[in-house]
């Protein structure tokens, strides 16, 4: 089956969120101003070796043949739900974090392939896409819907995919045949492979109850370390070194981060600085040593803002 476009549907999308019930209930929140002074970093007790594996343990699971997936071709986020200027610095500040942790990204005007849904009701807003626009769930199962809404967690994401080759090139269905051929002129070996999963598409989506008194910079960071690594913050321990991947779970008056943290920053980084062409274990110790080295130079918790 042929991977849906995103990019193509992302316009149909918004507008059939803007016009969902489930939007229309209640007015968007509007963050805090943004507060000025340095980032909580909460650092935990656990030694930094095993904090580092849970960080990778939270990944999407990939098997020792398989792949961890990323984005590789322009990523292009777009926020709905939130008051316009909010959406827009929520927009803003995922492109910025994004060029310093070397995500692949499109010119501002591109069309949308990673959506940030606020709605009042998730359940409802799943409900009206897959009724509306059952290609973009086209990845998930039943099963699976149902159990993105039934959880108690205040957001639900999902990835849409697509193959890339050893040399870079996007594969897709032969015309003809209409199944990928993979024509490449590589070697096998037992480190690499001809191709990869990769990230063609994201969609998350947020309920408001979660995001009272929050910045757009805690939105944005947060909403960035989901959608484009697909990270799961309910596969963190409590006494994990502080994350922003925290931030929904915390309850309103908690100590939470008000930006990226430094293991935030030093895990973003060497997940899109490890090698996508390695198998799912290499991967995982390339960003794992990057993210040993980015935390012993005290990476810095907050992006350079050039």
């Amino acid at each position: 089956m042929k991977t849906p476009d995103i990019r193509k549907t992302a316009a149909f999308l918004l507008a059939a969120v803007a016009a969902a019930p489930s939007m229309a209930a209640q007015p968007a929140p509007a963050p805090a101003p943004e507060p000025d002074r340095p980032a909580i970093v909460v650092e935990g007790r656990r030694d930094q070796a095993r904090a580092v594996r849970e960080f990778l343990n939270a990944l999407p699971f990939a098997g020792p043949a398989e792949h961890i997936a990323r984005f590789e071709r322009a990523a292009c986020p777009a926020v709905l739900g939130l008051r316009a200027d909010h959406n827009a610095q929520v927009v803003e500040r995922m492109r910025r974090v994004a060029r310093e942790a070397g995500i692949p990204l499109g010119k501002p005007q591109c069309a949308p392939n990673v959506l940030v849904l606020v709605t009042a009701d998730k359940a409802a807003l799943l409900d009206e896409i897959a009724r509306r626009h059952p290609y973009l769930v086209a990845s998930l199962t039943r099963g699976e819907v149902k159990a993105l809404q039934k959880s108690p967690a205040p957001d639900a994401l999902w990835h849409l995919r697509e193959s890339i080759g050893v040399d870079g090139r996007l594969l897709t269905p032969d015309a003809v045949a209409g199944v990928v051929i993979n024509r490449t002129t590589e070697r096998p070996s037992r480190l690499r492979d001809f191709a990869h999963p990769a990230l063609a598409g994201a969609v998350l989506i947020l309920e408001m109850r979660a995001l009272t008194g929050l910045t757009p910079t805690q939105v944005a960071d947060y909403a960035l370390m989901r959608a484009f690594t697909g990270i799961d913050p309910a596969r963190l321990p409590p006494d994990n070194p502080g994350s922003i991947l925290k931030l929904l779970e915390t309850p309103v008056g908690g100590e939470v981060p008000i930006t990226l943290t430094r293991w935030d920053l030093a895990f973003i980084r060497s997940f899109y600085g490890s090698d996508v062409d390695r198998f799912a274990p290499g991967q995982r110790g390339e960003i794992a040593a990057g993210m040993k080295r980015a935390l012993e130079r005290g990476a810095a918790a907050e992006p350079d803002p050039r």
